[in-house]
C-alpha cells in the first residue's frame, strides 16, 4: 500500500509521472547485451538480470529507507505499470539500471513498458555518501484475450421458449476466467460458473420471466481473464421469448413417430406414436418442438415428423367416452371410444400381468365399460383422471405373462389388442414333444447386402457367421416342430437398395406379417476402435427392450454361455430397432467378439457355430416351457 508521505505529495508525483513518464520511455530503453554468438542482442526490463543478487526491502545495511508501494511482488496486469515509492531525500533511484526521478521529498513514480511475461524490476537506490539499498519485484504483463472456441458456445441453434423456460448458455474456454452473457436487449448480465470437473467448462442460465417478449435475441457470451483481458462472442442460435397469444398444434406425419425426452436423439424415446396424432407445440429448439402432455409433462418431437395446422387450430382434448372388451381366437380386443385421437403410451408389468395407458391432454369423460363374456383375459378395468391432461386407464390380465400386443387407432378408437395365453398341454404331449411346437418363430440373421457388420482381424464377415448359425438354428427348431421364418436367407439386403432403417423395419415387418410368437436377431460382437480390450475382450449378450422380454433374454445368454463355452457378459436393456418395434416377446443374441482374434478363429470353426445355434435352440425351449407352466 501506500505510504503515508506519499499522500502529502499526491500534486507533486502527478506531475512527476507526467514528467516521468517521458524521461522514462527513454532511459528505460533496453541496454545491448552480449548476445552467444558475439552480436549484440535488445534485453528490456523483463529480463532475468541474472548475476544480480536478488535483494529484498533495505537489505544493505546502512543504506538509504528505500520503500515501494506499487507494483505489489508477483503482480499480474495487462498493461504499463506505474511505479511509485519513497526513499531518502537526496537519494538516487534506478530501475534496472535506468534512473527515475525522485522530487525534494523522497517520492518517486514512474510509468514502466513491460514485455510481455516476467518481467523481473531491480529497484536500487543510492545515497550521497555511496550507501545502497535495492528491492525486486517481478511484475507478469498478459496482453492476450483469452480463448473461447465458438464452436462450443451453446444455444448452437435457434430458440423458443416460453415464461418460466430456462435459456441454458454453455461455452469452452480458457479456464480460469470469470465468464458470463447477456441477452438481447436485456440491461443485466448474467453470470456463468466453471465446471469443477472440467477446467475451461462454462455454464449459466436465464430463467424466461413472464413479462418477456424477445424476438430473435442474440446470446454475447464474455470471458476475462486474471489479467483483465475481455473476450466476446455470440452464440449462433438466436433467442426467441414469449408466450404466444395463439397456441400452436401440429399433427405427427410418420408412422412411427417418435417423443423423446429432450431436443435430440441423444434423449431417451418416451412414446411411439402414429400418424395422424394432434399435438400441442409450446416450445421450439432448432429443429425439435417441445410438446405438451399434460400439466408439468412434455416431450420432444423432430420437425421431419411433423406438419404444422393453421393458426387457430384448437390444440388436443380428446375425452374418453367407452371402453368394450371381445375376445378373439388367439387375442383379446379393449376398443377406446375417444372424441379424437389421443397421443399415448403404454407401460407393461411381466411379473404381474397388466397393462398401464396414458391418454396425453386428455380428459376423463363418464366411461362405460362393457366386458363381453367371450374375453376370457381381462380383468379389470380401471380409468383415472390424474391431473390435467393425464387419463390413466389399468388394464388387469387375468394370465401368468404377456405373450405380446399391439396398439392402434380406428378412426376415434384406440384399440388394444393382446395375445391369449398359449394353449395348455397335456401330460402325454409335454412328455413326448418339444414346448416350442407349433409356435411361430422369426430369425433374424443380423446385416446382410451391403451390411457386412463387424469384421474380424483376420477377415471374417459377421453377416457370415450370422447367417450361418440362423440357419443352423432354423433346423433344430424345425425338427421340433417349430414353424420358423428368415428375413433372410442369402446374402442380401432384407430391401435391396435400401438405407440401413429400411432394412431393420423389414425384418420387424416379416415378423408381424407372420404374427409370430418370438422373434431372435443373431449377432456376433465387435469392440470400438479405441476400445484398450479390442483384442482381448470376449463372451456372449443378450438384449430386451420391452418388459416382457427381459425373462427371455436372461434364458437365452444364459443357454448360450453354457452350451457354448463362452464367457457370459451380461444381459441388459438397449434401444435397438429390430427389438423395439415388435409386438411379440423379442431377443437380440449376440454370439462371441469376433474382434477377438482368439474368438474370431472359434466362429470360424463349424463346430462352435452350432454350439451356439444349440445353445439359443435349448434357451427358446426352456423359455417357452416355463410360459407353459404360468411364466415367471
Amino acid at each position: 500500500m501506500f505510504d503515508r508521505r506519499l499522500n502529502n505529495g499526491i500534486l507533486r508525483r502527478g506531475l512527476l509521472i507526467l514528467m516521468g513518464a517521458m524521461l522514462v520511455a527513454l532511459v528505460l530503453m533496453p541496454a545491448p547485451v552480449l548476445a552467444e554468438d558475439g552480436g549484440s542482442g535488445a534485453a528490456d526490463i523483463s529480463g532475468s538480470s541474472e548475476g544480480q543478487p536478488a535483494l529484498t526491502e533495505a537489505e544493505s545495511a546502512g543504506g538509504p529507507d528505500l520503500q515501494i508501494t506499487a507494483p505489489e511482488d508477483g503482480q499480474l496486469v495487462k498493461e504499463p505499470v506505474a511505479l511509485t515509492g519513497t526513499v531518502a531525500p537526496g537519494a538516487a533511484v534506478q530501475v534496472n539500471g535506468s534512473p527515475v526521478p525522485v522530487d525534494a521529498s523522497g517520492d518517486f513514480s514512474a510509468i514502466l513498458q513491460l514485455s510481455e511475461g516476467a518481467n523481473v524490476l531491480t529497484i536500487t537506490a543510492e545515497d550521497q555518501a555511496g550507501n545502497k539499498a535495492s528491492v525486486e519485484r517481478t511484475v507478469f504483463l498478459d496482453t492476450t484475450p483469452p480463448v473461447i472456441v465458438s464452436a462450443s458456445i451453446q444455444p448452437g441453434v435457434a430458440m423458443d421458449i416460453r415464461p418460466g423456460d430456462l435459456l441454458v448458455v454453455k461455452f469452452r474456454g480458457e479456464p480460469g476466467g470469470r465468464a458470463g452473457f447477456k441477452l438481447g436487449p436485456l440491461p443485466e448480465e448474467f453470470p456463468m460458473v466453471e465446471a469443477a470437473e472440467t477446467p475451461g467448462f462454462y455454464t449459466g442460465a436465464y430463467q424466461a420471466a413472464g413479462g418477456d417478449r424477445i424476438d430473435n435475441a442474440a446470446v454475447e457470451v464474455h470471458l476475462a481473464d486474471a489479467a483483465g483481458n475481455l473476450t466476446t462472442a455470440l452464440a449462433q442460435g438466436m433467442v426467441k421469448i414469449g408466450a404466444p397469444p395463439v397456441p400452436e398444434v401440429g399433427v405427427s406425419t410418420s408412422e412411427r413417430t417418435v417423443l423423446r425426452t429432450g431436443p435430440s436423439t441423444d434423449y431417451d424415446r418416451l412414446v411411439h406414436l402414429p400418424a395422424g396424432i394432434k399435438l400441442w407445440l409450446t416450445g421450439k429448439l432448432g429443429n425439435w418442438y417441445r410438446v405438451r402432455l399434460a400439466e408439468g409433462m412434455s416431450a420432444w418431437v423432430n420437425r421431419a415428423d411433423l406438419r404444422l395446422l393453421p393458426a387457430g387450430t384448437l390444440p388436443p382434448a380428446p375425452v374418453l367416452t367407452f371402453i368394450q372388451t371381445e375376445g378373439l381366437k388367439d387375442r383379446t380386443r379393449i376398443a377406446m371410444s375417444l372424441t379424437e385421437p389421443a397421443a399415448f403410451s403404454i407401460e407393461e408389468n411381466p411379473r404381474n400381468p397388466g397393462l398401464l395407458l396414458n391418454l396425453y391432454n386428455a380428459s376423463s369423460g363418464i366411461v362405460n365399460i362393457h366386458y363381453q363374456t367371450t374375453d376370457r383375459l381381462t380383468g379389470l378395468i380401471t380409468s383415472t383422471q390424474r391431473g390435467t391432461g393425464l387419463v390413466q386407464l389399468q388394464v388387469a390380465l387375468d394370465s401368468g405373462y404377456l405373450r405380446g400386443y399391439q396398439t392402434y387407432y380406428d378412426n376415434n378408437t384406440l384399440v388394444l389388442e393382446v395375445k391369449k395365453p398359449f394353449p395348455r398341454r397335456n401330460w402325454l404331449e409335454r412328455l413326448f414333444s418339444s414346448s416350442v411346437k407349433g409356435k411361430v418363430i422369426v430369425i433374424d440373421p443380423g446385416h446382410g447386402g451391403n451390411f457386412k457388420g463387424a469384421v474380424g482381424p483376420g477377415g471374417i464377415e459377421e453377416k457370415a457367421i450370422n447367417l450361418d448359425i440362423s440357419e443352423r438354428l432354423a433346423k433344430l427348431l424345425n425338427r421340433a416342430g417349430a414353424r420358423v421364418v428368415l428375413t433372410r436367407t442369402s446374402d442380401v439386403e432384407t430391401v435391396p437398395g435400401t438405407d440401413l432403417a429400411a432394412d431393420l423395419y423389414q425384418r420387424v415387418a416379416t415378423a408381424e406379417e407372420q404374427n409370430a410368437d418370438f422373434f431372435i436377431s443373431i449377432h456376433n460382437n465387435a469392440t470400438p476402435e479405441n476400445a484398450p480390450d479390442r483384442m482381448t475382450r470376449q463372451g456372449s449378450e443378450a438384449f430386451y427392450y420391452y418388459p416382457q422380454s427381459l425373462r427371455a433374454a436372461r434364458i437365452l445368454e444364459d443357454s448360450v454361455v453354457k452350451t457354448a463355452g463362452t464367457v457370459s457378459r451380461y444381459f441388459g436393456f438397449q434401444s435397438i430397432a429390430v427389438i423395439r418395434q415388435t409386438t411379440m416377446p423379442a431377443v437380440l443374441v449376440e454370439g462371441d467378439y469376433l474382434s477377438n482374434a482368439g474368438r474370431e478363429a472359434k466362429l470360424a470353426t463349424p463346430g462352435f457355430r452350432q454350439k451356439i445355434a444349440a445353445g439359443i435352440f435349448k434357451g427358446v425351449e426352456t423359455y417357452f416351457a416355463e410360459l407353459e407352466r404360468g411364466g415367471k
